[in-house]
């Protein structure tokens, strides 16, 4: 969950690459050094808004698959039936509200 926050940072302001790399988790393989030079760059205006334009779709699209493993999960009861007591307690269905629905 390192690249979300990340780039929550960059779109909030933060330009010190240092800083951006200490906020990966300790799961990651490259040293903060590493992380911090390929953090460098020119965070030019259009270049922001593309990131935020994309970011938006990323979390819209990851929404909207929670909501379809949701219902899916829901709707059928061989799934349901499937699943181990343990993963029904870890599912997505306990975790992702009612789905959104849109109308046409």
């Amino acid at each position: 969950m390192s690249g979300p926050r990340i780039l929550g940072a960059i779109l909030a302001g933060e330009r010190d690459p240092v800083t951006l790399a200490r906020l990966c988790h300790g799961g990651v393989k490259d040293s903060e050094d590493t992380i911090a030079k390929s953090l460098e760059g020119d965070y030019r205006p259009e270049h922001l808004f593309e990131l935020r334009q994309s970011l938006a779709a990323f979390h819209y699209y990851s929404m909207l698959l929670s909501s379809t493993e949701w219902i899916t999960l829901r709707s059928s009861p061989w799934l349901r039936s499937a699943l181990s007591e343990s993963e029904k307690r870890c599912s997505i269905s306990s975790r992702v509200p009612a789905p959104c629905v849109v109308s046409a």
